[in-house]
């Protein structure tokens, strides 16, 4: 029986401090795990890897492993920002994921506050 892919997901915005950021799971390819930040920022706002920490869990809650970054923005290099209806900054992420397990939350740390989405598929 095969598995079914993990669809993306985009997950709620949430406030992080004085910003705005979201995470999408862009994919579960075979041994890794594509994640993608968006933070709202304003025009005076300089965002650079430093500034993020990201990680993305696996297992049930009760044991949560936490999958080893593979690859991340460079860490001193400011984030490159898309002018949409507002301006964002955008950072990704790969995650290696040997066993192929199902990402189910992640969690973005921005100048010092944290936030928490989770990433399991809502039932229609």
């Amino acid at each position: 029986m095969s598995e079914q892919k993990q669809p993306m997901i985009i997950c709620q915005p949430q406030r992080c401090g004085d910003l705005a950021l979201t995470v999408t799971l862009e994919d579960v390819a075979e041994g890794e795990v594509f994640l993608h930040v968006s933070i709202v920022v304003r025009s005076s706002d300089q965002i650079t890897g430093n500034d993020l920490e990201v990680a993305v869990f696996t297992g049930t809650e009760a044991e949560e492993s936490v999958l080893e970054m593979a690859e991340a923005p460079n860490s001193g290099a400011m984030l490159p920002v898309a002018q949409l209806r507002s301006r964002t900054a955008i950072a990704q992420y790969t995650f290696a994921n040997p066993n192929d397990e199902v990402p189910r939350r992640a969690t973005v740390s921005c100048r010092g506050e944290t936030v928490s989405f989770d990433l399991i598929p809502v039932q229609e």
